[in-house]
C-alpha cells in the first residue's frame, strides 16, 4: 500500500511531494524515482541529495543501466544547459561506478565551459 501511494506521489502537482516521494523510494530501490531525481539534477532543486539518491538506485545491479541511461540521456540533449551539466557530473562523481567514471572522464557532453576571463586554455 505505501509504495502505491509513494508511487502515486511521483506524479503530484507539488514538488515537495514529487522530492520525497522519490527519495523515499529511491531507499527502496524503485526505479520509477528516477526521472523525478533527474529532474531535481537538472533542474538544481536539492539537487546535492537527489544525485545522493541517484547513486543509492546505481548500488543496485538492476538498475544501474537505468539510472545511467537517464543520466546519459539528459547529458546528451542539445537544450541541456551547461549549468545543469555540471550538476550531471557530480551526480556521476556521486555514481561512482565504473561506467559513470568512464562517461565523466571520456564525454565533451560533461566538459563546462570555462568562464572567458580564464587564464586557462
Amino acid at each position: 500500500m505505501r509504495r502505491s501511494v509513494l508511487t502515486t506521489a511521483l506524479t503530484d502537482s507539488d514538488p515537495g511531494v514529487r522530492r520525497h516521494a522519490a527519495m523515499t523510494l529511491s531507499g527502496q530501490g524503485i526505479a520509477a524515482a528516477i526521472p523525478v531525481l533527474l529532474g531535481l539534477v537538472v533542474d538544481g532543486d536539492h539537487d546535492v541529495e537527489a544525485a545522493e539518491s541517484l547513486a543509492r538506485l546505481s548500488g543496485s545491479t538492476d538498475l544501474v543501466d537505468d539510472v545511467m541511461d537517464a543520466v546519459n540521456a539528459a547529458l546528451a540533449a542539445p537544450s541541456t544547459p551547461a549549468p545543469a551539466r555540471a550538476r550531471l557530473a557530480q551526480a556521476l562523481v556521486e555514481i561512482a561506478t565504473p561506467r559513470a567514471r568512464a562517461r565523466l572522464v571520456s564525454s565533451q557532453a560533461t566538459r563546462i565551459p570555462r568562464w572567458p576571463c580564464s587564464p586557462w586554455p
